[in-house]
């Protein structure tokens, strides 16, 4: 799967049904870096991809041209905020039940 074909899958999913498929999937993250959050963590998983970068509004990741930026779907900029904002503590490195 490519880091665009992941975006779009996450894209037609509600924020609590990403945050599903993320476990699911393993996938644990740190909330705030971009460089270890769920969204990078689970488009990595998937695809491979490397460098990759995920802020409130783009996916950013390395290709043999540089870089490539994508654009969030709407749904995927609410899970990074929810996630960022503690809400899916299941997916957080750090949570005190996953320590």
């Amino acid at each position: 799967m490519t880091p665009e074909d992941c975006i779009f899958k996450l894209g037609q999913l509600e924020p609590d049904e990403i945050a599903r498929l993320m476990k699911d999937s393993g996938v644990k993250a740190q909330r705030e870096v971009s460089t270890a959050c769920a969204v990078t963590q689970y488009v990595y998983k998937e695809s491979r991809a490397e460098r990759i970068l995920t802020g409130y509004t783009t996916l950013s990741y390395r290709t043999h041209n540089g870089f490539t930026n994508l654009r969030l779907p709407e749904t995927v900029k609410d899970f990074v905020a929810k996630f960022d904002d503690g809400c899916y503590p299941e997916l957080d490195y750090y949570a005190p039940e996953n320590m």
